[in-house]
């Protein structure tokens, strides 16, 4: 078993974006185990319905922070950047562009 003192000599010479990664990689791992339907689990019972109302929960509770980081990025939770951000001869209509 790799203990956090391996881990974390592992991941010290990473520079913070990829660190960043090894960490979200890692809580992926984590959550999967939570998200996996239980052995013997019975798929029309009652702790079947338990397990599903458990994975929603998570499924909001993952999809309320990263609409939060997009808010707090400047962008709408859709993703869409409004026509009106983009300079005029980026607009769809537009018959202009600039060289780059």
């Amino acid at each position: 078993m790799i203990s956090a003192q391996d881990i974390a000599e592992m991941i010290e010479p990473l520079n913070e974006e990829a660190r960043s990664l090894v960490i979200d990689f890692a809580r992926l791992l984590r959550d999967r185990d939570s998200l996996m339907i239980p052995a013997g689990v019975n798929m029309d019972g009652p702790a079947f319905d338990r397990w599903k109302a458990a994975v929603q929960t998570h499924a909001r509770d993952v999809l309320a922070e990263h609409r939060a980081r997009l808010t707090s990025a400047g962008l709408p939770p859709d993703g869409t950047i409004p026509e009106s951000q983009w300079p005029n001869d980026m607009a769809a209509a537009s018959k202009t562009s600039v060289e780059t």
